[in-house]
């Protein structure tokens, strides 16, 4: 969530999508979350949103995963992080 000074009546405004950072994915039992929070899974790089709760059960769904791989061969070569084209929309 980020916060942000409303110019018309100067009062701090909190905006955006509140999210998690877990190292799993979300199972339908996560449900005390409010709509629409995302989920950032970090062990297996990839982002969920809570689109509904109903009777107990969070439906969720995967927008999308990260495929991080190492840019050269050189043991010194930081790891970059980029898009790939496995971004699977459900």
């Amino acid at each position: 969530m980020f916060a942000r000074m409303n110019p018309f009546n100067g009062q701090m405004e909190l905006t955006g999508i509140d999210y998690v950072i877990q190292s799993r994915p979300p199972v339908y039992a996560d449900v005390d979350y409010a709509v629409p929070m995302l989920w950032i899974d970090d062990s297996n790089d990839a982002l969920w949103v809570l689109l509904r709760v109903s009777a107990g059960v969070g439906y969720w769904l995967l927008l999308g995963t990260v495929d991080p791989y190492s840019y050269g061969t050189e043991a010194d070569e930081t790891l970059v992080t980029e898009a790939s084209e496995t971004m699977i929309l459900q």
